[in-house]
């Protein structure tokens, strides 16, 4: 009987290490929260490719969509679910637009990421978009690649359109270079050759 028992704690425990050791294979992305340094909250950066996640889920289709695009390129995850974003004008303590800031300054390559809710992109990812309106200095922008990401079931061209016209505007604006955007699998294919891979480290 202890040798029945020994057996099967020995297969739980290498199926164990196996799931593991696959979720560490899948550690090409970094999903760093927010670090607290003397109250003030940042995300440390890994690589220069930044992914920033407007899905209420951390590992959903949108994120998905993100590592079929980076394949085996390393790249950092922020997760806009877990920083406090307020709307623009409002100015409550505890706001983290700065630490969502700062990630993109640190960052060479830019990548959003938003399902469609009611055929626009999540209200996180907005109110990022919206925070930047009051961002004067744009030289720690300037220059850098952005691309885009579309997350829905079926999102209509005039959602689409929609969306890129406002990336196309926000990227003038803030001298980013948008290289493009996708909603579907052969759109991300499009995009993977475009990604500067030399911005890994």
């Amino acid at each position: 009987m202890k040798r029945i028992f020994l057996l099967i704690a020995l297969i739980v425990c290498m199926i164990l290490s196996v799931a593991c050791a696959s979720s560490t294979d899948t550690g090409s992305v970094n999903t760093g929260a927010a670090v607290t340094t003397n109250g003030q909250g940042r995300f440390q950066m890994k690589t220069k490719i930044l992914f920033i996640n407007g899905s209420e889920n951390r590992d959903g289709n949108t994120s998905r969509m993100a590592k079929q695009l980076f394949g085996n390129t390393q790249y950092d995850q922020l997760n806009l679910v877990d920083y406090r974003v307020d709307s623009l004008g409002q100015h409550f303590e505890g706001d983290q637009f700065d630490v969502v800031l700062k990630a993109m300054q640190d960052a060479d390559v830019i990548v959003f990421g938003t399902p469609m809710y009611w055929h626009t992109m999540s209200g996180s990812m907005k109110n990022v978009i919206d925070r930047m309106y009051d961002i004067r200095d744009t030289a720690n922008l300037q220059g850098k690649q952005l691309y885009f990401i579309i997350q829905g079931a079926d999102p209509t061209p005039q959602s689409i359109e929609s969306t890129e016209y406002i990336m196309t505007r926000f990227a003038k604006v803030y001298g980013l270079e948008l290289k493009g955007m996708a909603s579907n699998s052969s759109e991300l294919q499009a995009l993977q050759s475009m990604i500067d891979r030399k911005s890994v480290v």
